[in-house]
């Protein structure tokens, strides 16, 4: 996931995580919720964050843990 090494994540790697779940989140909500979750507003989340996003994805029903497992 983090293919630069740098122990972050930005939003491309975020889109290529989850590009390939079924019923994949739309990529324009979860760059807002990115921006959102990126308090620093650098443009990189770190893996607790990365969480979080997920969480929020799941929370808005936008993604399913069980799509994750597939």
């Amino acid at each position: 996931l983090d293919s630069r090494g740098l122990s972050v994540l930005n939003i491309d790697n975020v889109m290529e995580f989850l590009e390939p779940i079924p019923n994949a989140p739309d990529p324009s909500i979860v760059s807002r919720l990115f921006d959102s979750v990126d308090k620093e507003q650098s443009g990189n989340i770190d893996r607790d964050t990365f969480k979080i996003l997920l969480q929020e994805l799941e929370r808005a029903r936008i993604l399913s843990f069980g799509n994750l497992m597939q």
